[in-house]
């Protein structure tokens, strides 16, 4: 993906999405669902960083989906290397979830132990 900066006074969640990075067959094969999930996911993300803390349960909201598709969406993005994914315990009980949109020359394609929360 290629890197934009957009500054916009508005103060409202938009993402900026290449025709490149969408027209490939990997990207066609996955479900409108996913691709609806995965949409919603970049609004979440930090300006300079490529990620997003967000909860399912919020994903599945906005798309009209059930927690389960969102869930399912988000595994299949990161099978496909859309995406990845890292967990983070705060304590017994809880625990977040890092999402970090991949390109081709994120470390996370060469080495899939990278640390995601450097």
């Amino acid at each position: 993906m290629g890197e934009v900066r957009v500054v916009d006074g508005r103060r409202a969640r938009f993402g900026v999405i290449h025709h490149a990075d969408v027209d490939r067959d990997d990207f066609r094969a996955l479900s409108p669902s996913t691709r609806c999930v995965y949409f919603t996911l970049l609004t979440f993300l930090g300006r300079d960083t490529g990620r997003a803390w967000v909860k399912v349960k919020k994903l599945a909201a906005l798309n009209g989906v059930s927690e389960r598709t969102a869930f399912r969406a988000l595994s299949q993005l990161e099978a496909a290397q859309f995406l990845g994914r890292s967990k983070k315990h705060l304590s017994k009980s809880r625990r977040v979830n890092l999402y970090i949109v991949l390109d081709p020359d994120h470390p996370a394609w060469e080495d899939p132990d990278h640390e995601v929360w450097a």
